[in-house]
């Protein structure tokens, strides 16, 4: 039996899990499922009231959690590495999430920071691709954050989150199904201030990379691909323009959810925040005036584990 390695990131829209073993040169990981399901841990979470996950939520996020063990004690994992993400730094009651996940999976979940998730995002990603001696920003748009990560060749030099996520924007800005035009203009002009603020400054003709359920969303409905894992494989490290992004965008944006979700390569768990997860793609392509962004599947899983097998991780 080959020494497999499982990671997972409990986030604010998804529940994801990656089992991997080692494979040739030291450090080198070789994947071998990948597992994700939707568990909404966002929803009608409030940050200006009682910051609560809601238990229907919770209950989502247990029985996610108790698949992925299920499949992890299959592959006779040595470890597993779990992280929370996104809305657990806000949450009151995360603490007994996290204590109810453990006694009822036995999966201990380690909260992180912002800046701790965007540097594990980075590694995911610089180990998944060659920048070579490019500058590059990446970023990693997620259900209540997206993180940002500067960089030049594989050195990562700042790196850093905002709450820029797709379910929190459409939480606060789109109320209506199909949103409104003022709606999305003032979601556009939210993004942009935030970005003007708080992103890292990169030098013209830098690469722009996107990870993230998303992005990989949007890559595949670009490319007319089903989003599973032959298509990510296929579509990782290819461009994604901001031409494809805007098209789907403007077809997409008069539609009611019920018939987003007609769209090939859009699924049901995501047909409600892939509007206002489209306008920060494009926003981001417009504040680094670029016309593409490359495509990553690489990202915090990956990074987790190789965080983990240089030495440097939590036991």
């Amino acid at each position: 039996m080959d020494d497999c390695f499982a990671s997972i990131d409990l986030g604010s829209h998804t529940a994801r899990l990656l089992i991997s073993k080692k494979s040739g040169a030291p450090g080198s990981l070789l994947p071998l499922i990948r597992r994700r399901t939707y568990v909404r841990l966002a929803d009608h979470f409030d940050p200006s009231d009682e910051k609560t996950i809601q238990p229907v939520a919770v209950d989502r996020a247990v029985h996610a959690m108790k698949d992925f063990a299920r499949i992890i004690r299959a592959h006779h994992a040595l470890s597993v590495h779990a992280v929370a993400t996104g809305v657990f730094r806000e949450a009151r009651n995360a603490r007994a999430i996290l204590n109810r996940i453990r006694e009822e999976t036995g999966i201990r979940v380690r909260p992180v920071s912002g800046h701790e998730e965007a540097l594990l995002t980075g590694k995911g990603i610089l180990d998944g691709m060659a920048p070579g001696e490019r500058s590059f920003v990446a970023f990693d748009l997620g259900g209540r954050s997206v993180e940002l990560i500067r960089g030049r060749g594989r050195a990562i030099k700042e790196a850093g989150s905002m709450p820029l996520g797709a379910m929190t924007l459409t939480q606060a800005f789109l109320h209506h199904d199909p949103p409104c035009e003022d709606e999305y203009t003032r979601l556009a002009a939210h993004i942009d201030r935030s970005l003007t603020h708080a992103a890292p400054a990169i030098e013209r003709g830098a690469l722009v990379v996107g990870t993230g359920g998303t992005v990989a969303t949007l890559t595949c409905m670009a490319h007319r691909s089903i989003p599973d894992e032959g298509a990510l494989n296929r579509l990782h490290g290819g461009a994604l323009r901001e031409g494809d992004v805007m098209a789907l965008f403007r077809g997409m944006k008069g539609k009611p959810v019920k018939d987003r979700i007609g769209f090939c390569g859009l699924d049901e768990g995501r047909a409600d925040v892939i509007l206002a997860g489209s306008l920060v793609v494009l926003r981001i392509l417009h504040h680094y005036q670029t016309r593409q962004l490359v495509f990553s599947k690489s990202d915090i899983l990956e990074g987790i584990l190789l965080h983990i097998n240089e030495g440097e991780g939590h036991g």
